[in-house]
């Protein structure tokens, strides 16, 4: 898919879905140090988001505003005729790095650009490949990706809350909104 030059950035139509909500918590992390539960994270980093793509004068909505729950259906839903749905999550697994999906029927050239955003704020990207058959224990928002009706679309794990990413979790909230931003304005040429 090319993407042509858009002059006036409210054009471009990004959605961001933070996972879980309400009584979904999602991943959670138990350290001493740190507590963080992935429904609140996520939430924290998409208003992030949001507000940096709102300030660089995109139109950036989210699919939920607060700890409520959100039905995969009024997700979907608000998918129609967006430019680019981003899926914020947290991974477990006592692993390392940032993993960005893609559904197989959507090209890889954003999934590309925040990838290289990420590495060029020095964070280490573990994967970046197409949502392929779903494992056994998938979670809800993975057919999220590949049912969207997004033009593009990712779903990014930003780290393991059970090792050693979340002191990288607990400081870099600002830096992954930054990628964002970079990874939009070279897929969209809007810099």
């Amino acid at each position: 898919m090319l993407y042509s030059r858009k002059d006036d950035k409210t054009m471009i139509k990004i959605v961001i879905d933070p996972t879980g909500g309400g009584t979904q918590l999602g991943h959670q992390s138990f350290d001493k140090y740190a507590h963080i539960v992935e429904k609140d994270y996520v939430l924290s980093l998409s208003m992030l988001q949001q507000d940096l793509l709102k300030r660089h004068h995109y139109d950036a909505v989210l699919t939920r505003y607060s700890d409520v729950d959100v039905s995969y259906f009024e997700r979907l839903a608000q998918t129609k005729g967006v430019d680019l749905l981003i899926s914020n999550h947290l991974n477990a697994g006592r692993k390392r790095g940032i993993e960005i999906r893609y559904a197989k029927h959507h090209d890889k050239v954003f999934a590309n650009n925040l990838k290289h955003a990420f590495e060029d704020f020095g964070y280490m990207v573990r994967s970046c490949c197409k949502l392929e058959k779903p494992a056994e224990n998938v979670q809800a928002y993975e057919p999220l990706i590949e049912n969207s009706l997004a033009k593009s679309n990712v779903l990014v794990y930003y780290g393991y809350v059970d090792g050693p990413d979340y002191k990288t979790l607990i400081v870099g909230e600002r830096e992954y909104a930054d990628a964002l931003l970079h990874a939009i304005e070279k897929t969209f040429k809007t810099a």
